[in-house]
């Protein structure tokens, strides 16, 4: 979303603040079936929730949408003070709203204060992944602690940020059963959880942004002031599946896979699908020898796929051979006829060094492009990639995309490599679908036979 000449805070433990406009006075809709986040195959999609319906025209017309990118450098330090709470037991009801799941608070025990206005605590929800990005990264999930005040309705939200980790969160554990209870229910869908306290939600109220923006959901209504934490918490992914099977929102998304497409039902079925967790615990050191690369140049094309950009090679020129099979990067690393797959994975992470591998302008000319779009690189030779051939993992999977084939011949490598933010911000913003990012979850090992190179470790 826009930021426009909004002002956003990062705010510590001291005064007073003047909020910047006056407050919303408007609800988010109860029934979400009218709209979704689909943009690519949908006219009910966020580019379009302005058109629906006239009283949401805010969405396509508004100067001051949320969520937005909480970048560092476009934040002014403030002396707000810590928010002021007071939380307390009430009876609740948890939501299945079509898009996420609401807990709503029945009774009007808890209230936030800001300015001298007192704000009820009226209900919480979470998105799956985040909708604000902390400096262009977004996390795997947030929670709004919706709070509007008893007369005028004006409307503040908290915003919790959560990336996986080993920690389970507190509140998501309390509700596990009832997401259970809740999982496979139509839109509308309730279940009574007796008594809830909010308190169980556990924020730090010294240190966070501040902000005025809108409601994320149709009808998009403006003035609503928002505060988000600094501080990120852990969840687990167990925790995030839990949530996302109770709700019938992500129909495309990757636990679905299987049942889209009969040819696809080994996305669902197969015992030895990828990605894995490269986990430690479960090598087994194997003398793999070094990897056998025969890489020269090609003419080569880059793609815009939906959810990721490929690099096509166009001339059978390079090739890596394993147990005497030479397999081909062109068409898809399958060999001419065994049809066999095999995938080198690299791992990268944000540092300062340029990653030489991603073609800049190339995707800079690409970005804003349709999918199918492609570009001719010309002559590409894919060893600038220099690819350590002795410490890597090797293990059998699948394609991580549909049909999720099995029998792929995984190498992964052990060094992690360095790119720059900037050059993945690039690669994001050419790709259509970047919103949710392009990797599918951690499927199970099955016992499978993971292997690191023995010589070199």
């Amino acid at each position: 979303m826009y930021t426009f000449s909004a002002k956003v805070f990062i705010c510590s433990l001291f005064a007073a603040f003047v909020l910047l406009s006056s407050p919303a006075r408007s609800q988010e809709v109860e029934d979400e079936s009218e709209f979704n986040y689909d943009d690519e195959d949908s006219d009910r999609g966020p580019s379009h929730w302005g058109d629906i319906k006239a009283e949401w025209r805010m969405c396509k017309t508004g100067r001051m949408q949320s969520p937005i990118d909480l970048n560092y450098r476009s934040l002014q330090l403030a002396r707000i003070g810590p928010f002021n709470l007071n939380y307390y037991s009430s009876n609740a009801i948890l939501k299945n709203r079509g898009h996420d799941i609401e807990l709503e608070i029945l009774d009007p025990t808890s209230s936030l204060q800001i300015n001298g206005s007192r704000y009820i605590l009226k209900q919480l929800h979470w998105h799956s992944p985040s909708e604000h990005i902390i400096d262009g990264r977004r996390l795997d999930l947030e929670v709004h602690l919706v709070h509007q005040t008893p007369t005028t309705n004006q409307i503040a939200v908290i915003g919790i940020l959560y990336r996986i980790g080993l920690r389970s969160d507190p509140l998501l554990s309390l509700l596990e059963g009832d997401l259970k209870a809740l999982s496979g229910s139509s839109v509308g869908a309730n279940r009574s959880v007796s008594v809830f306290d909010p308190r169980e939600v556990d924020m730090d109220s010294n240190l966070y942004y501040r902000y005025m923006g809108s409601l994320t959901t149709p009808p998009c209504t403006e003035n609503v002031t928002w505060t988000v934490l600094t501080r990120i918490k852990s969840v687990r992914r167990e925790q995030i599946n839990l949530f996302r099977d109770a709700v019938h929102d992500d129909i495309k998304g990757p636990s679905h896979w299987g049942n889209i497409k009969p040819e696809w039902r080994t996305c669902k079925t197969g015992r030895m699908q990828s990605p894995i967790d490269l986990n430690k615990k479960r090598l087994q050191l194997a003398k793999l020898g070094p990897l056998n690369l025969n890489y020269n140049p090609s003419n080569a094309t880059l793609k815009k796929n939906i959810y990721e950009i490929e690099l096509l090679f166009l001339d059978p020129t390079s090739s890596l051979t394993i147990n005497g099979t030479q397999v081909h990067l062109v068409h898809v690393n399958q060999t001419p006829t065994a049809n066999l797959t095999a995938v080198i994975g690299i791992l990268f992470k944000i540092g300062s060094r340029t990653d030489p591998l991603l073609l800049e302008e190339d995707l800079k000319a690409l970005s804003g492009l349709s999918v199918g779009a492609n570009r001719s690189v010309g002559v590409f030779d894919p060893s600038v990639i220099n690819i350590e051939r002795d410490l890597y993992y090797r293990y059998m999977g699948s394609l991580t995309t549909p049909p999720c084939t099995e029998n792929v011949t995984w190498t992964v490598l052990k060094r992690v490599r360095i790119v720059r933010e900037d050059q993945i911000k690039l690669l994001r913003k050419a790709v259509a679908d970047a919103s949710d990012g392009n990797a599918r979850p951690i499927q199970p090992t099955n016992n499978r036979k993971v292997q690191l190179n023995k010589e070199y470790n």
